[in-house]
């Protein structure tokens, strides 16, 4: 954000800010313990630990998962809300607090929630959002090396698998040459050009 502040202002922020960092560092135990727990469980070493709050809480006051984790977002919200109470005092206090102090308290708040946005949205901690990275990336590999391989000018297309190959070229062409992909469901489908190797731009429309 173009913020750095001076060891002066950061030393006299830190009180004020310090409720925010336990504010982040709270929910992201609270967002990130079902994984951390899984994988915890799964692991054979006895000495492992599980350094999370609610773990920890568990631990404290011999509760289980359910009664830990409202704790810790109780916890959590406290802490936040005593860090927006402060930055309100420090505004209050200060007249002229320069822009960038005002900018930098603000980024902090929104980190906060920002933080649990992407916690509940990322697949890290959401299973149900996990993809494959590569997926599709067979189908632009070949489309990029069939003009090097052949020597032919080709259009690539990515094509839904359930369309009919014929909408997207010349049926009666017997250069042409189509694959079909199972494993990302969709369709590759090539068109010669009349002048071979004289263009190698490939296009991948999705």
């Amino acid at each position: 954000m173009g913020v750095t502040l001076t060891e002066e202002e950061d030393a006299k922020l830190e009180p004020i800010r310090r409720p925010c960092f336990i504010a982040i560092g709270l929910a992201n135990d609270y967002l990130s313990f079902d994984r951390e727990y899984l994988e915890f469980l799964e692991d054979s070493v006895e000495s492992q630990k599980l350094n999370n709050a609610v773990w920890l809480h568990m631990q404290w006051h011999d509760v289980d998962v359910g009664v830990a984790k409202r704790m810790v977002l109780d916890k959590t919200r406290q802490h936040e809300d005593e860090f927006l109470a402060n930055c309100a005092r420090y505004r209050r206090e200060n007249d002229d607090i320069p822009e960038k102090l005002d900018r930098h308290l603000q980024a902090l708040a929104y980190q906060v929630s920002g933080n649990v946005v992407w916690s509940l949205n990322c697949p890290r901690y959401c299973p149900s959002y996990r993809y494959d990275p590569n997926a599709g990336i067979e189908d632009v590999l070949t489309a990029q090396s069939m003009p090097e391989v052949l020597g032919v000018n080709y259009d690539a297309r990515l094509v839904p698998k359930n369309q009919s190959l014929q909408q997207v070229g010349t049926a009666s062409d017997s250069s042409n040459e189509r694959s079909c992909k199972s494993s990302t469901k969709t369709c590759l489908a090539t068109t010669a050009d009349t002048e071979p190797g004289t263009n190698r731009d490939i296009s991948v429309v999705a």
